[in-house]
């Protein structure tokens, strides 16, 4: 019985921290109605799987499949791909007391060596944008003028192209678990995204008006 009630007290004391945090997240929403962010995700998937490059494993992720047929040992190859991460610009806009609405692009640099069938010396360097574009509900759990804390979930589609004007596009499917940011008008975040367009941590900067 002592435990019961023990385990009663404990219950009703976070209960009631609980609510002392919503109430004081409720008395100290942010008031700006808009925002823009900078940021920068460094483990792209989608974008990855999608680039027109063609076959060769990434300097950072292998996940390229190479199928060594006699057609293909007559063709060019490349070496190891590289890529500088999504590189994303968002606006979003506060549509309800703990609700989000938002729209992002995202832009993927990729490049990689280019080898003759049977050179050891480059030919070229070959480059290749993808680039994507995103819808995204954002919950805020706690909002305050400097700090908070939310999870979001978007869908939009994804366009490659090369300078041999290969063109393809895709659906994306991105989820932010959590995330936090930290500033008045001018505000760091840092987030946890699984998803198609990234795997992985998304930091940067942003600005509230």
């Amino acid at each position: 019985m002592k435990t019961i009630q023990s385990l009663k007290h404990i219950v009703l004391v976070l209960f009631l921290l609980l609510q002392g945090v919503g109430n004081a997240g409720a008395q100290e929403t942010r008031k700006n109605e808009f925002e823009v962010r900078l940021g920068v995700s460094a483990y792209p998937v989608g974008p990855a799987l999608t680039n027109s490059l063609g076959s060769g494993g990434f300097g950072y992720m292998d996940c390229i499949y190479y199928d060594p047929t006699l057609d293909n040992i007559y063709v060019n190859r490349y070496g190891d791909h590289y890529t500088l991460g999504n590189i994303g610009a968002e606006f979003s806009w506060r549509a309800k007391k703990k609700l989000d609405l938002y729209a992002g692009l995202y832009f993927t640099p990729f490049w990689a060596k280019e080898y003759g069938p049977y050179a050891d010396s480059p030919v070229r360097t070959k480059t290749t944008l993808t680039v994507s574009a995103l819808g995204m509900l954002r919950y805020n759990y706690k909002d305050t003028e400097n700090f908070r804390l939310y999870s979001s979930i978007g869908l939009g589609l994804l366009f490659d192209g090369s300078r041999d004007a290969s063109f393809g596009s895709s659906l994306h499917l991105q989820l932010v678990p959590i995330g936090m940011s930290f500033g008045k008008k001018v505000f760091g975040f840092a987030e946890l995204g699984l998803g198609s367009l990234y795997m992985g941590l998304n930091v940067g900067v942003g600005y509230k008006f």
